[in-house]
């Protein structure tokens, strides 16, 4: 189980050797961040430019120059080479494409059946990029989504994706409209938004359903704020990490809401790493979580829970259940979107 740059290494231990030799039973990423990832002989060209900045003898290895230089010195070596986001926000170095442990990125794997197929439980939470997003970014600004390899003509379409209207928006990113423009940069962020860790999710999932025969696998869009981020009224944005916190957090800290969606939460995790269902040995009177292709049709129809308070709009007539835990169906926009982040052609420009 992992998540954020864990989720990451959990996607990545999935399709090392292209899936062939997994050394587990299940898996539980949660808000896979997918960094830009290169090959071995791409990055020799960032190396060099590293090497350069630091003044390294060409009569020395890279390597050792590297090991001598200063902390302070290499550090500011690396973001020099990466100006304007050549190699990622994290210059590269991630996992790289060496041909034999990774033979191609983790997107592309995923997209052509090269992983382990485990039951896998995969999801993200609803506002994943509003902490990082300052109040002031545009989604006309490449930097303000994080899209710096993207070409103007793509960052056009991005833009006409993602339109906002007071009046008929979603807060969720399900409908054809957001509130504002600040709320349609936090959907539309490359690296925490939708073209990132937000449609994720949609990657492995729908890869599961396409390739891993009867392998089960659930969806899951987490609508609960951080533990101690709601306060008394339970409102606040779900930003990422906030499943963490019903996971982790000391039960003593937190607000009976907030102790509701852990208890909930918690019984739907330890049951499926336990036995291999997250149904099995739920809390009673959880909400029953189907497999993300229940409906039959994974690209159009795909199943999600969404763990969540509940507030007095949802007052719970007739049920003994206490959030406001529920199921949804994807909708069109959202998945439309997440084609069009996952499809080679912007892919490419990204290298998500």
């Amino acid at each position: 189980m992992g998540q954020s740059g864990g989720g990451f290494g959990v996607v990545g231990q999935m399709t090392l050797y292209d899936g062939k030799k997994p050394n587990f039973k299940r898996t539980i990423p949660r808000s896979i961040q997918r960094s830009p990832s290169f090959t071995v002989s791409e990055l020799s060209e960032r190396n060099a430019a590293i090497a350069a900045v630091l003044n390294c003898p060409s009569s020395s290895s890279q390597l050792a120059c590297f090991r001598k230089a200063n902390a302070s010195d290499f550090v500011n070596a690396v973001l020099s080479v990466n100006g304007g986001g050549k190699w990622g926000g994290n210059s590269g170095f991630v996992p790289t494409v060496d041909g034999y442990t990774l033979t191609d990125t983790v997107t592309r794997l995923f997209q052509s059946g090269k992983f382990a197929k485990v039951p896998m439980i995969a999801g993200t939470v609803t506002d994943e990029s509003a902490a990082a997003t300052p109040k002031t970014s545009s989604i006309t600004n490449t930097s303000s989504i994080g899209a710096f390899n993207m070409s103007s003509e793509y960052l056009s379409k991005v833009q006409s994706f993602y339109p906002f209207n007071s009046t008929f928006a979603s807060r969720s990113g399900t409908a054809n409209f957001f509130v504002n423009e600040w709320r349609a940069a936090v959907q539309a962020n490359a690296g925490l938004g939708e073209g990132g860790i937000a449609c994720s999710e949609r990657l492995v999932n729908a890869a599961m359903a396409e390739y891993g025969g009867n392998t089960k696998h659930w969806g899951f869009r987490f609508e609960a704020p951080t533990v101690t981020q709601g306060g008394p009224t339970g409102v606040a944005w779900v930003a990422h990490s906030a499943d963490n916190s019903y996971l982790q957090n000391a039960t003593a800290v937190m607000t009976e809401q907030e102790l509701e969606v852990a208890e909930e939460w918690r019984g739907y995790i330890g049951s499926f790493i336990k036995t291999g269902d997250p149904n099995t040995e739920r809390v009673k009177d959880s909400v029953y979580w189907p497999p993300y292709n229940a409906l039959g049709d994974y690209n159009n129809s795909p199943v999600r829970l969404v763990p969540a308070f509940r507030f007095p709009s949802n007052p719970g007539t007739g049920t003994q259940q206490k959030t406001g835990t529920q199921l949804e169906v994807m909708q069109r926009p959202g998945l439309e979107r997440c084609d069009w982040w996952l499809s080679e052609e912007v892919i490419a420009q990204i290298r998500a």
